[in-house]
């Protein structure tokens, strides 16, 4: 039982991130490739929403890493609290986080990216008698743009992610 319990262990360690608890990129990797072949061979909606936190550099220098880190657990956090359990979340990597969306239309994870922002955006944080806010700004994208890989349907909202950030922040584009 002790051995059983320490691959449990161990695996647990491999594929999720440390800090927030959510599955890391590697994982990702692994599980995108079987969703996506099986969205495309069933024909279901595949979408998937790219989160970056705005100004999280800023944040890091002007309180310091640890808040830094308090900020990345309070965004999974509410990643986590608003998403249906065949959702996968994702850390992509610093400030980015991943959603996978299985048997989602473009519309749909709209919804839900915006259900999502703003509560991050109305939930404060409170440290040492401080309260922090933070935005995300956030890029959907689904097989409806009709991506040819898995790797193309996260480039595709990478780049809505980028320009929510140019468009001012805070903010969904599909």
């Amino acid at each position: 039982m002790a051995q059983k319990n320490k691959i449990i262990q161990l695996h647990e360690e491999a594929v999720r991130d440390p800090l927030t608890g959510l599955f890391n990129r590697r994982y990702m990797n692994l599980l995108a490739e079987i969703e996506f072949k099986k969205t495309k061979r069933y024909s279901h909606p595949l979408s998937v929403l790219m989160i970056d936190i705005d100004h999280f550099k800023n944040i890091n220098d002007k309180y310091g890493h640890k808040l830094g880190d308090l900020v990345l657990k309070h965004v999974a956090h509410e990643i986590k609290n608003h998403i249906r359990s065949s959702d996968i979340p994702i850390r992509y990597g610093g400030e980015e986080f991943v959603i996978i969306l299985p048997n989602t239309t473009k519309e749909s994870a709209f919804i839900l990216a915006e259900r999502i922002r703003n509560h991050i955006a109305a939930t404060p944080i409170f440290v040492d008698g401080m309260e922090i806010r933070c935005t995300v700004s956030i890029g959907a994208s689904s097989m409806e743009d009709c991506p040819e890989t898995f790797e193309e349907l996260v480039n595709n909202s990478d780049k809505k992610m980028y320009l929510a950030k140019q468009s001012g922040r805070n903010r969904t584009i599909i």
